[in-house]
């Protein structure tokens, strides 16, 4: 095998991980692009200066920053290693309450207004109540959305601190 041999060995390996590499970008650039999303976890408080008592919840909102519209499925939590229901790591679906309907009875994680399509630029929010055992019997180390692609998309680690802290004080 000569010089000659050796650069069309090479060039042909170049030109095959060129045209890899092209395909590659054009498939994730342009024929399936992953939309961008955010999701933020608080405590919220309703009626804070009406003359009513205040409706405090944990609320958990998804918004899609793009580049195109996705379906969420449901809220999905994941166990911490302090767990006292399940093993650390195993996931559970959240039932969200509906506010359009409070008095409503919900049996399924699908209730609360999803699954939810969120065209670019649109959010979604779920509510759920104080409940202590989230974070004194499950431990509940991260909350998030799925998407129909079975994607998680998680809020920040330094969100569910703050609603841990509010939750262990104040949850029923």
């Amino acid at each position: 095998m000569d010089t000659a041999d050796t650069a069309l060995i090479f060039g042909t390996t170049s030109l095959v991980i060129s045209v890899i590499s092209l395909s590659w970008s054009v498939w994730s650039k342009f024929i399936y692009p992953k939309p961008r999303m955010r999701v933020g976890c608080r405590i919220r408080e309703y009626g804070k200066y009406a003359p009513e008592p205040k409706v405090t919840f944990v609320e958990v909102t998804i918004t899609n920053l793009g580049p195109n519209d996705v379906t969420v499925r449901f809220v999905r939590a994941r166990f911490g290693r302090k767990t006292k229901v399940e093993k650390p790591g195993a996931e559970v679906g959240l039932i969200p309450i509906d506010l359009k309907e409070p008095n409503k009875k919900i049996h399924y994680v699908f209730d609360g207004g999803l699954p939810a399509t969120l065209d670019v630029g649109k959010s979604h929010t779920a509510f759920f109540g104080l409940h202590k055992r989230w974070f004194s019997e499950w431990d509940i180390a991260s909350i998030g959305f799925e998407d129909t692609f079975g994607r998680y998309h998680k809020a920040k680690s330094s969100d569910l601190k703050k609603v841990r802290k509010y939750v262990l004080l104040h949850g029923e």
